[in-house]
């Protein structure tokens, strides 16, 4: 049974409909609902590098979702858009915090630089992201696709693609392929 973890930064209409869609056909999912959550942006320490590896100098709700992360199969991030055409704050802090997923170590990885992983597990990742439909330009939603896949090759995850809250069918899909 594959596992999944949904990230909840917006807790809007669309990511509950969307929660509860995907709750009625996969099975095994943990919700964390981060938008009321205290999770501070990282701050650059390196702490989770040098002085702690792994963990994250920062105490706040973000541990939760670190140990939620290694521990599912798949993770669905869920963030609001906001007017300039990304993801909201709560979710890119999230998002910047997981550095402790990686190494300090560099490797040359498809003839770029990349750290190195921590943790053997793949993790595979995709992002919903709420707002109308048709108050997002074609032009955002290509920033959001490159975005995700370049922050999903620098973390070493496989991608299950990025979408509307709506098309969560498209999710099922992915996880269940």
């Amino acid at each position: 049974m594959k596992s999944i973890l949904i990230i909840d930064s917006a807790e809007n209409y669309e990511s509950e409909y969307a929660i509860k869609s995907l709750g009625g056909i996969l099975r095994d999912i943990t919700v964390i609902k981060a938008a009321n959550m205290n999770i501070h942006p990282c701050i650059g320490c390196n702490d989770c590098w040098l002085k702690n590896p792994g963990i994250c100098s920062v105490k706040d709700g973000f541990e939760e979702i670190l140990k939620s992360i290694l521990s599912h199969d798949y993770v669905l991030f869920i963030g609001r858009m906001t007017k300039l055409g990304f993801i909201d704050h709560k979710l890119k802090n999230i998002v910047d915090r997981l550095l402790p997923l990686l190494t300090m170590l560099i490797e040359i990885d498809g003839g770029q630089e990349r750290h190195v992983s921590r943790y053997e597990k793949k993790i595979n990742a995709g992002l919903l992201y709420t707002l109308p439909e048709n108050k997002m330009k074609e032009c955002e939603v290509e920033y959001l696709n490159e975005w995700f896949s370049r922050f999903l090759l620098n973390f070493k995850m496989k991608s299950i693609g990025v979408h509307h809250a709506s098309s969560y069918e498209e999710v099922i899909r992915c996880i269940l392929s």
